[in-house]
């Protein structure tokens, strides 16, 4: 068994790891960064990126691209029995990025994965954390390999970013809190050819149900939920 170590071991390629990486990178600290998934998502996903991860996206350089890429939303509308009932205004966000930024999360992703290659750290995928203990000056990780070969990795620091099925988080036994309630919806991204503005997001409620849709970077592209 390989053993191998590092500043910090970043475990979850999302954009929540990929900030934490990308962070540590910034500030001179070099980390591994593992996900279990074959590749980075080639999905939509999460979509609105808004005004404070812009400021965030402007000290590390990404701000630019990210709305080279994106679309601006600039307000939201409610409507009920075929009448407008709430007007949003998001030009009144105190900051210099009020809006929100529809981004597909495969291209956020992506954005921060090519910042983070700058530093010359890139996503280690079919990589999966197995187990890990505390020592007494570092963490000592087991990594799987996806031909099942096993590494143990001695990092200074162990970071959780796996989301909310985190095995760092359940091996530490560390409680998810919240409540689970049941709920079935739909989504969809799809060309619509309808009368709707491309700069805002629109909400349509009757007798109960809801349909929102929002539009997505392309020509005529909205998501529907």
């Amino acid at each position: 068994m390989d053993e191998q170590k590092c500043g910090a071991l970043v475990v979850g390629a999302g954009p929540t790891g990929l900030t934490m990486a990308l962070e540590l990178a910034r500030h001179g600290l070099r980390p591994r960064i593992v996900d279990q998934a074959p590749q980075a998502s080639r999905t939509s996903k999460a979509l609105g990126v808004h005004a404070r991860t812009m400021e965030y996206f402007e000290r590390v350089g990404l701000a630019e691209r990210a709305m080279a890429e994106g679309r601006k939303l600039h307000g939201g509308s409610i409507y009920s029995q075929h009448q407008r009932i709430v007007h949003l205004n998001f030009d009144q966000l105190e900051s210099r990025y009020n809006f929100i930024l529809i981004l597909p999360q495969s291209d956020t992703e992506k954005l921060l994965a090519e910042k983070l290659a700058e530093f010359g750290v890139s996503v280690e995928h079919n990589l999966e954390l197995i187990g890990f203990q505390q020592q007494a000056a570092d963490v000592e990780a087991t990594l799987r390999h996806a031909d099942g070969r096993e590494e143990t990795l001695r990092a200074a620091w162990l970071i959780g970013c796996d989301g909310a099925h985190s095995r760092v988080r359940r091996e530490l036994e560390m409680p998810f809190h919240g409540r689970a309630f049941e709920e079935t919806f739909s989504l969809a991204d799809v060309r619509l050819e309808a009368n709707l503005p491309d700069d805002e997001m629109s909400v349509f409620l009757s007798s109960g149900d809801i349909v929102a849709l929002f539009p997505m970077p392309g020509e005529r592209r909205f998501r529907i939920i």
